[in-house]
């Protein structure tokens, strides 16, 4: 069982294909976010 929220997060290469994603910002962020959501 999971105590808070669960998140699925699935980013792959066409969803960036063609864009203006900073990329590593993108990453930086999301780590960032997960880091803080653990605890």
């Amino acid at each position: 069982m999971i105590e808070g929220p669960a998140l699925n997060v699935t980013v792959n290469d066409n969803d960036l294909t063609g864009s203006d994603y900073n990329t590593t910002l993108l990453e930086e962020n999301l780590v960032a976010f997960l880091t803080g959501q653990a605890g």
